[in-house]
């Protein structure tokens, strides 16, 4: 970002290579919005011509004719995904915002400094509503010339609406669930969350058959989705019903234990550390511990292994066990692993001489690994690593990320070369079409065909067209 001098001029430095965003913004006028393209050692340049701004106002009102304080108003270029402008997210990113004004407490508004040509005007009530209750909007689309002044008097009603109800199979209440309504024959989606009662509206629909669907969590394998089609707006309340029944709360336990120092793995004042491994992916460390004795309070019933570690490295990991509502699960002792070492040499290629790279081991039984921060050296020796199978990372700024796998044994010393090369940064750029639906998946492959870097998404259809990774 840089500001323009006196004679309006400004200058940037240090943008990605490639095509960019480019805005402008200054008191009084509207936003200028546009692209450049950065080429390497080439001076890009461009004259922007600020145009007189339009101006919109008018006066908010409700279904029956009263004003409506505190409406949010906002005036946008372009269209955007618009799934949760239920929920009041407003989902459209401009590089230096848009007008945006509230409505007074006569309803009256004025939004200006917005720019000429196609405007895409939208009224929202401006209140934060609780779950299941959406926010009543409304939008229009106009044609303006620089200059002008235009009236819209926005009117928030519901309009045509979806209502229903959620439960599990034993009619208790799905609380904070997410709600789909698909409208059928485009890839209009919005979405809303269930109330403490279990229920959703959707407001401001178009009057067509829709799908409703509810995102389960956590729900067993083989679990049916949940879901409605071929819903018309303002036909009662609907009721979908799990297939299953409500989680029941169980009292939490405690795992205790002691770890002992058979094989020398704690030195140069390494503390212990814990961590209680789930076999669903997660894990905690806020163990209390003295000395080399350990407790996890308020541990929910459920599958477990431990980990200790002496700083940051791991030397003893446990069997899986199973804790049990309201137990005081005691392991025992946990006696540290017998260690190996590593003979780690770089081959450091011109320019990566000074860096100082972060080697990252990471246990493919997914216990925790540990880091270690390498000299600028080209032999280092990595000593007290426990027993197992091993991918490795090595990581710096101006290097290009290598990785690999490894073993360590028992008593052994494993030899290891990776290459340091410079990185070349580069800047990708997924473009989508409008209204585009689904999952990217993309990776770079060297000349051998090893995959060097990948990139996964959830839904293109969030990305607003655009989509770019970090590399």
């Amino acid at each position: 970002m840089a500001t323009s001098n006196a004679e309006g001029k400004a200058r940037l430095h240090g943008l990605l290579l490639g095509e960019q965003d480019l805005a402008v913004r200054a008191e009084g006028f509207p936003i200028w919005q546009g692209r450049t393209t950065i080429e390497a050692n080439v001076r890009a340049q461009h004259l922007v011509v600020l145009t007189n701004p339009v101006i919109v106002e008018g006066v908010v009102k409700d279904g029956e004719q009263k004003p409506v304080a505190g409406a949010i108003l906002r005036a946008v270029p372009e269209t955007f995904d618009e799934r949760f402008l239920q929920t009041g997210q407003f989902g459209y990113k401009g590089v230096l915002g848009y007008p945006l004004t509230e409505s007074d407490s006569q309803g009256r508004y004025r939004l200006d400094t917005i720019a000429p040509g196609t405007v895409h005007l939208y009224a929202i009530e401006g209140r934060r509503p609780l779950s299941g209750k959406a926010r009543i909007h409304t939008s229009k689309t106009l044609q303006a010339r620089a200059g002008s002044k235009l009236h819209w008097d926005p009117i928030l009603s519901a309009g045509h609406t979806i209502r229903g109800l959620v439960t599990f199979r034993d009619g208790k209440p799905m609380k904070g669930f997410f709600i789909t309504a698909m409208q059928q024959g485009t890839n209009k989606r919005f979405v809303i969350t269930t109330d403490k009662q279990c229920r959703f509206r959707f407001v401001n629909l178009e009057a067509v058959k829709h799908n409703i669907s509810v995102q389960l969590w956590s729900p067993q394998p083989g679990t049916p989705p949940l879901f409605k089609k071929d819903v018309w707006p303002d036909q009662g309340e609907i009721h979908l019903v799990g297939s299953y029944d409500s989680p029941v709360k169980l009292t939490p336990g405690s795992v205790s234990g002691r770890v002992h120092d058979g094989h020398g793995r704690f030195f140069g004042g390494a503390k212990l550390n814990m961590a209680l491994n789930s076999d669903s992916n997660w894990f905690r460390t806020n163990a209390k511990i003295t000395g080399m004795d350990f407790r996890f309070d308020k541990v929910k019933p459920g599958r477990y292994r431990l980990s200790a570690k002496a700083g940051a490295t791991t030397v003893a990991v446990s069997d899986w066990f199973e804790v049990h509502a309201k137990e005081d699960f005691d392991i025992g002792t946990l006696t540290t692993a017998v260690a190996g070492s590593l003979q780690l040499t770089l081959l450091r290629a011109k320019g990566t001489e000074s860096i100082e790279p972060t080697l990252y081991l990471y246990r493919k039984d997914k216990i925790h690994g540990h880091s270690v921060k390498l000299r600028s050296g080209n032999r280092i020796r990595v000593q007290n690593i426990s027993v197992g199978a091993y991918t490795y990372g090595l990581y710096a700024k101006k290097i290009a990320t290598q990785r690999g796998e490894l073993e360590i044994q028992a008593g052994q010393e494993t030899t290891l070369q990776i290459r340091m090369i410079p990185a070349t940064l580069r800047e990708i750029v997924f473009r989508f079409p409008a209204g585009a639906t689904g999952k990217l998946q993309a990776m770079i492959l060297d000349a051998s065909g090893k995959q060097i870097w990948s990139v996964k998404t959830v839904d293109t259809s969030r990305l607003a067209g655009v989509f770019k990774p970090k590399i």
